[in-house]
């Protein structure tokens, strides 16, 4: 009740009539709040931020491929298990532009609307905005896991005993904008028909992230599952605007790398969900704080330079643990690439390079000459061997190295390690070294590696340090390599 009347604006009247009319109306009011706050359904949060968030009651399914996806599921909805949760509260609608603007200043969608679903928002982001959100309001919201977000879009326990393919009909046009009737751009939020426990839009419009890593689904019965104990992706639910209904069914899957955005994710709101009585005492023990810290604040009289030093070493932190987040994430990746590199000695040369990396990894290079040929006429200090005949030079150079990964698509890589070269001459008695044209010494590379998809591109700096054989005298030689090849993420494993 106390929401539902803080919510209300209501003027100040002289009139009795007028008072008595209002009063009347509360009173009739009164409850429906009671109602609604007992059977399902919306609580908005404190603060200056209003949410409606709908409470799902605990309850057991099988989730993934069931009877009614008929011949539409994909390999990683598949098997159906039994899935256990209990209870949670969830948004009734999709984040919308104007609340995540509301709470950091910006908007990063593309398709701009106050009451569209906000888009083009990372996971990483996501968490960012919860942490300010929880700030601001005092509450815990946070992501649904992925069998909370299937249940609640099957509609919970409401789904009965033939539970549609999409979330709250078999038309999927009639609760869903999707390719078919969206001209493939998201619309405003709650437009189209809810589900059994009053969610809309859990098909189509946007993609929603939710809280698992990305893994294939165990055939055991789970209780509260939490998704994949470590992965490479982020899993997404519930389809988009521009996709087709093979999408927007209530187990279609979709992994995405959690630091990636695009302009059809966006995501809703979860929450834990206790007993009526627990969530009221909750409440006012938050709100007891909050008044507490606010009298302490005031009491204490902070100056504005102070409080300015505050929140920019909150703000530095909330970014360092954005930046440790996105490191943590990062896949462990086997790359291998073929190179070619060019030096003053000798010339052309190709070879591989292998390696795997997470934050930090190892690496491994050998290069080899292309069998380089050429005519000369003599040598000027050795004459009396030839005189005409045919050369090519012999290289191996080996190094191994480090590899350090900052982000997603790029790793800088440092090594070190050993080559030999020797130049050869072809004569009417065959084949020999030349002794004073062989190399060999110390070779050290810094490069760099681009990480796009499952290909990775490779550039470095060589140099040599070297001994001229019989004559005692030390050169260095340096150049370039180039290499391309491949990334082999690691495969996640699930957790039962």
């Amino acid at each position: 009740m106390y929401f539902c009347i803080r919510m209300m604006y209501v003027p100040r009247l002289s009139s009795g009539l007028c008072k008595g009319l209002i009063i009347t109306f509360l009173i009739t009011l009164f409850p429906w709040c009671i109602y609604s706050q007992n059977n399902g359904s919306t609580f908005p949060s404190e603060g200056n931020i209003s949410l409606e968030m709908v409470v799902v009651p605990s309850g057991t399914f099988s989730m993934g491929c069931t009877f009614e996806q008929v011949n539409d599921c994909a390999y990683d909805e598949k098997p159906a298990h039994q899935v256990s949760l209990k209870g949670f509260a969830i948004a009734k609608y999709e984040v919308t532009q104007k609340l995540w603007k509301e709470i950091m200043g910006t908007n990063p969608s593309r398709m701009v609307g106050d009451d569209l679903p906000v888009q083009n928002v990372s996971w990483d982001e996501v968490q960012v905005f919860l942490l300010w959100l929880n700030q601001k309001t005092g509450m815990n919201y946070r992501l649904p896991t992925e069998a909370e977000w299937e249940y609640a879009a099957r509609g919970g326990d409401k789904q009965g005993d033939f539970p549609y393919p999409y979330s709250g009909d078999n038309d999927l046009a009639s609760v869903a904008w999707f390719h078919d009737n969206s001209g493939g751009i998201p619309h405003t939020v709650g437009t189209k028909k809810a589900n059994a426990i009053g969610l809309f839009d859990m098909s189509g419009n946007v993609w929603e992230w939710c809280s698992d890593l990305y893994g294939i689904y165990s055939e055991q019965a789970q209780q509260n599952p939490i998704g994949s104990i470590d992965g490479i992706a982020r899993v997404a639910r519930g389809g988009c605007a521009k996709g087709h209904a093979s999408q927007c069914r209530v187990t279609t899957r979709k992994s995405m790398y959690q630091g990636g955005h695009d302009d059809y994710t966006g995501f809703r709101l979860a929450m834990d969900y206790d007993e009526p009585s627990t969530i009221d005492t909750t409440r006012k023990a938050e709100q007891d704080t909050l008044s507490s810290d606010k009298t302490h604040t005031d009491t204490a009289k902070v100056s504005p330079p102070e409080l300015l030093a505050i929140e920019k070493a909150i703000e530095r932190q909330q970014k360092a643990d954005l930046r440790k987040a996105r490191l943590n994430a990062l896949p462990q990746t086997t790359f291998l690439t073929l190179n070619i590199s060019y030096t003053s000695m000798p010339q052309w040369s190709y070879g591989f390079k292998v390696g795997m990396v997470k934050v930090l990894g190892w690496y491994f290079s050998a290069m080899t000459n292309f069998n380089y040929k050429g005519a000369f006429s003599s040598f000027q200090q050795n004459q009396h061997y030839v005189l005409t005949g045919v050369s090519k030079t012999t290289y191996l150079d080996g190094q191994i190295g480090l590899v350090v990964r900052p982000c997603q698509l790029l790793s800088c890589h440092i090594g070190a390690g050993f080559a030999y070269r020797t130049l050869n001459f072809e004569s009417d008695q065959g084949w020999h070294r030349y002794p004073k044209r062989s190399y060999y010494g110390p070779t050290a590379s810094l490069g760099v590696m681009f990480h796009v998809w499952y290909l990775a591109f490779s550039a470095e700096l060589t140099g040599m340090v070297y001994n001229l054989n019989m004559l005692n005298d030390m050169r260095y030689a340096w150049g370039a390599k180039i290499g391309l090849g491949f990334c082999l993420p690691q495969k996640t494993r699930t957790k039962n």
